[in-house]
């Protein structure tokens, strides 16, 4: 009996440190999350939508169906990559279709890549820019300020899973206006403390106070961005009641949608040799997942 006491002792003394040290993660997390918020000047975004056509530009470009609205508002947040025409006027058409404005935030400032560290536009940073974007969309009389969501893809879906957490915003954007839901394609939810060789602590995206509809698209297959780090989290937050989906695409890469990339292979920021599969199916079926979530989640907004 005192045996067992003494094991119990240990494992309540080693939840209690494992917890401690969670606390301390998320703390260095959110810190570094306010500093970056601020260390590239602000974006510019237009005050009117127009029409997409063939020559339209897409960086910090805004687009509207036409009438008068109040629309909801959709805003895309791009790959590391930056924006890749084909892939990113696929999802505006999409969205203009489904009735929405739609605001392509370009985070890159003139950058060619985000990938690597350090990178050039850190997560704060970005996580701002889509704050921004939600405060500048909220003042336009042909937007409806209460149903304003994020499509993120890959790096813009680790700021899709930010989005849902009010601690994460009051750290970097205050008085900015929260996003109804949001949606990640090919993103993940942490990186553990050791899964990259640039931390020694775990970065979350994915935090336990999360109240805004999520919906993460993941793929079986994807090593840049493993879906088995949101296993834990998603489920926890599910649990909990927390307004979160997710699907798992089997036989699925990283980059799915992306159509210019087909056959594409790098070695990513872990350091892993990485490919993309680009799958229309999946394109398709991602695209219906998406704005039935978004249909059903800013409904009552």
């Amino acid at each position: 009996m005192k045996l067992k006491r003494i094991i119990i002792g240990f494992a309540a003394a080693a939840a209690v440190a494992a917890a401690a040290h969670a606390d301390d993660d998320e703390a260095r997390w959110l810190g570094i999350l306010t500093r970056d918020a601020g260390s590239l000047g602000d974006l510019a975004f237009p005050d009117s939508g127009g029409e997409l056509g063939s020559f339209s530009g897409l960086s910090n470009a805004l687009f509207k169906p036409k009438g008068d609205g109040p629309f909801p508002a959709l805003v895309l947040a791009h790959t590391c990559g930056g924006i890749r025409p084909a892939e990113m006027r696929y999802w505006i058409e999409a969205g203009l279709q489904e009735g929405y404005v739609v605001l392509v935030v370009d985070s890159m400032r003139g950058n060619r890549n985000n990938c690597y560290a350090p990178a050039p536009v850190p997560a704060g940073r970005r996580f701002k820019d889509l704050y921004d974007a939600a405060r500048h969309l909220s003042k336009l009389p042909f937007v409806d300020a209460s149903r304003i969501a994020e499509m993120g893809f890959s790096q813009g879906a680790l700021m899709a899973a930010l989005l849902a957490s009010p601690k994460a915003k009051q750290a970097v954007a205050p008085a900015a206006p929260r996003y109804a839901a949001s949606v990640g394609l090919y993103g993940t939810c942490r990186w553990p403390a050791g899964s990259l060789k640039t931390a020694n602590f775990q970065i979350t995206y994915l935090f336990d106070d999360s109240d805004r509809p999520l919906l993460f698209l993941m793929g079986d297959e994807d090593r840049e961005t493993p879906p088995a780090y949101c296993d834990e989290p998603l489920s926890r937050l599910k649990e909990k009641g927390a307004p979160v989906e997710w699907h798992r695409y089997a036989g699925t890469t990283h980059c799915w949608d992306c159509s210019s990339m087909d056959g594409f292979s790098k070695i990513d920021h872990k350091g892993d040799r990485v490919s993309y599969r680009y799958d229309k199916a999946i394109t398709e079926d991602s695209r219906l997942r998406a704005f039935d979530f978004l249909a059903r989640r800013l409904k009552g907004s």
